[in-house]
């Protein structure tokens, strides 16, 4: 008896879905258990205090420059829409 591609893929769909399955909170405790040390978190790399505060204030001049650019962009832009607003109102 051939049935064709629907039944197939129906019988293949209820094999895949009788598969156990581990959750999530069993492979977070798996990962906890297999690499941590403690219970506190571990980080190889150290950074200086003024490491940290070189890259908070490159990360705050970045942010501040993508927040200039978006209100030079979108005051661009409405004032176009407005003087063309304008053009067609007249």
């Amino acid at each position: 008896m051939s049935f064709g591609g629907t039944v197939s893929a129906m019988l293949i769909n209820l094999r895949n879905n009788k598969k156990s399955r581990t959750s999530t909170f069993e492979k977070i405790e798996r990962y906890r258990s297999k690499y941590r040390r403690s219970n506190k978190l571990f980080f190889a790399k150290k950074a200086t205090l003024e490491e940290i505060n070189k890259i908070g204030e490159e990360t705050r001049r970045e942010n501040r420059n993508i927040l200039v650019q978006k209100i030079a962009l979108i005051s661009t832009v409405s004032l176009l829409v407005l003087f063309a607003i304008g053009f067609v109102k007249f």
